[in-house]
């Protein structure tokens, strides 16, 4: 038995990338995400960050697209996703969010 669920409290690194895929024009929101977080290290406090790469489908990337923007601060619940390419003849990876839900958990940020 397998069970794959992420749940993420972080911000955004910089603004989400909105586009349309496909022949039915399905929304894809791709957002660089940082979870930080505080651990102890020789007797010394320090903070850690660890970067992620979120994609999200459908309604759920519109509303992302429309309403996150770099340093917005949001709960990610999803899945774990390998991403897997070639170049040049060498294979790469990377692990990758696949976000399901967003909710809004800090404030309101001044326009």
């Amino acid at each position: 038995m397998s069970y794959n669920r992420v749940v993420i409290v972080g911000n955004a690194v910089r603004d989400p990338e909105l586009k349309t895929v496909g022949s039915n024009e399905t929304s894809l929101c791709e957002l660089a995400f940082a979870v930080n977080e505080r651990q102890k290290v020789n007797g010394e406090w320090e903070k850690k960050t660890t970067f992620l790469d979120v994609t999200f489908w459908g309604r759920t990337a519109e509303m992302v697209g429309q309403y996150v923007e770099k340093g917005t601060q949001v709960l990610i619940e999803g899945r774990l996703d390998v991403d897997k390419w070639e170049k040049d003849g060498k294979k790469f990876s990377k692990v990758k969010v696949v976000g399901d839900t967003v909710r809004f958990v800090g404030g309101r940020k001044d326009s």
